[in-house]
């Protein structure tokens, strides 16, 4: 008994979480969308890197630390999309 019971510890382990697909699932939606509405000009990814570059310029006088990791960010997910499409 207590090794079906491993078994199916196991298999939970090693499935995905649900939650997790279903917030990878509403993100793709959402990308889609402002894909289509934007003709593909912008996606969620590039709107949120813009985010993230506009708020760490304009905090950067009052809050240095803060702003930096804001710039920091946006240059990561610049760097990585650019190294996934070569």
């Amino acid at each position: 008994m207590s090794y079906i019971v491993q078994i199916a510890a196991n298999a939970i382990l090693n499935k995905g979480a649900t939650l997790m697909n279903g917030m990878t699932n509403t993100l793709g939606f959402i990308d889609k969308g402002i894909k289509k509405q934007t003709n593909g000009f912008a996606d969620f990814d590039s709107l949120f890197v813009l985010f993230l570059l506009g708020k760490g310029i304009q905090t950067f006088g009052s809050a240095p630390a803060f702003s930096a990791s804001l710039l920091y960010w946006s240059y990561n997910i610049i760097k990585d999309k650019g190294e996934k499409k070569r």
